[in-house]
C-alpha cells in the first residue's frame, strides 16, 4: 500500500489542495497573486493557465483602426514571456450586424498570431472565428492582444461579442 500525503495551503485566501497517493496528485487554484506575480486565469494542470476575455461592442465601437481593441492577457513581467497553447475566438450575442469594421488580428510583439477576422461579414451568426495555438510565443514581457489592422472604418453600429478562450504558461526568460 502506497502512503498518503495530504495538505492545504492558503494563498490569499484561495485554498491549494495537493493530494498525492503513489505519485498520483491534483492541483485546483483560482486567480491570485503568490510571489507579487499576478497569475491571470485559472490553473488548469501544473502547466497551463487558462482565461476567459470578453471583447464587447462598446470596445469596438470606440477603437479607431490601427489601435489595439482589447489586451487579452497583459504582460507577465520582467524577464518572463507568455507561451500559448490554444486560443479560440467565438462570435456570439450580436442581434445588429456591425456595419462597418477593419479585420482584426490577435498579435504580439512580434507577429500576428492567427488569421484575419472579420466580423462585418457574419451579420449577427454565431461562430468560431479564430483559432491558433503551437506555442506561439510573445517577447519578453509581452502580452497578447486583438488589434485592428489599419485600413478601413470602425463601426457605428452593431453589437455581438468576441469571446476568446485562451490557455496558457508563463516561463522565464
Amino acid at each position: 500500500m502506497g502512503k498518503s500525503l495530504y495538505s492545504n495551503t492558503n494563498v490569499n485566501n484561495e485554498i491549494l489542495r495537493n493530494s498525492s497517493d503513489e505519485g498520483t496528485s491534483t492541483q485546483s487554484l483560482s486567480a491570485t497573486t503568490i510571489s507579487a506575480t499576478t497569475i491571470y486565469g485559472n490553473l488548469v494542470d501544473s502547466k497551463y493557465l487558462q482565461t476567459t476575455v470578453t471583447v464587447t461592442a462598446a470596445d469596438f465601437l470606440g477603437t479607431a483602426p490601427g489601435d489595439t481593441v482589447k489586451v487579452l492577457i497583459p504582460p507577465v513581467g520582467a524577464g518572463k514571456y507568455l507561451r500559448l497553447n490554444t486560443l479560440v475566438g467565438k462570435f456570439k450575442n450580436a442581434t445588429v450586424a456591425y456595419d462597418t469594421m477593419p479585420v482584426l488580428t490577435v498579435a504580439t510583439e512580434l507577429s500576428p498570431i492567427n488569421n484575419l477576422i472579420s466580423l462585418v461579414s457574419l451579420g449577427t451568426t454565431e461562430e468560431i472565428v479564430s483559432i491558433a495555438g503551437n506555442n506561439v510565443a510573445t517577447g519578453i514581457n509581452g502580452s497578447i492582444y486583438l488589434v485592428y489592422k489599419i485600413s478601413g472604418s470602425t463601426p457605428t453600429v452593431g453589437d455581438g461579442d468576441l469571446i476568446f478562450e485562451i490557455k496558457y504558461e508563463i516561463l522565464d526568460f
